[in-house]
């Protein structure tokens, strides 16, 4: 994979780092402690030192990136995901880490911004996107509903797919009407019922077409 996928892996972890380039471009303006977690209601309760904000998370999301390309190339069946499925992944991290950065950037100058509302644009963002391209993956160990009943039967996985794509579409859709509430809580609780949902539908299919 790394071979295929070289120049899209090292675009990608390049653009991972840009908070630290951003970061140095406006060092002497930062202030010193900088906000870099936040409850659940959208309120700062973690702060760090600028070098800690501007260095050390982009550099912990490079790991990350390197950790998911590492597992998809270690998946046995990764061939089978697809090519944009596949692209999707290699990118969420680096989105991730942009977002992260800018919220973190935005906060430490006292822009005025709901993180929870930002939180649940990205979120339903993210639902939408994979409602997109769920469907269009084949059986791997690595993205999709990954449960043993559909990793063993080929119809099932489909099924189970073509089904998670409206869950996941119409969750991201519901998610993103919803932002403005800022309530993180029915995100997560909207993003867990647009995965159940499509494994409670797989074990049912499992069950209806099991061999007597």
């Amino acid at each position: 994979m790394f071979k295929q996928h070289k120049l899209l892996i090292i675009i990608t972890s390049i653009i991972t780092l840009l908070p630290i380039v951003v970061g140095l471009a406006m060092w002497n303006i930062l202030p010193d402690k900088i906000a870099i977690h936040f409850n659940t209601n959208g309120v700062a309760d973690g702060y760090s030192t600028k070098d800690f904000a501007v260095f050390t998370i982009p550099l912990i999301m490079l790991g990350l990136h390197i950790l998911v390309i590492a597992g998809i190339s270690y998946d046995p069946k990764y061939h089978a995901i697809g090519r944009k499925p596949l692209t999707m992944a290699i990118w969420i991290v680096p989105i991730s880490s942009l977002f992260l950065g800018a919220v973190v950037y935005m906060y430490a100058f006292g822009v005025n911004l709901s993180v929870n509302v930002i939180v649940g644009l990205l979120l339903g963002f993210v639902c939408v996107i994979l409602g997109n391209y769920l469907p269009k993956c084949s059986p791997n160990y690595t993205l999709g509903i990954r449960v043993p009943w559909t990793l063993d039967n080929a119809d099932n996985w489909n099924c189970t797919h073509r089904f998670a794509g409206w869950t996941y579409t119409i969750c991201g859709i519901l998610i993103l009407a919803l932002s403005f509430l800022g309530l993180f809580w029915l995100y997560i609780g909207l993003m867990l019922l647009a995965d159940l949902l499509p494994t409670l539908y797989s074990f049912i299919y499992y069950i209806r077409h099991k061999p007597e």
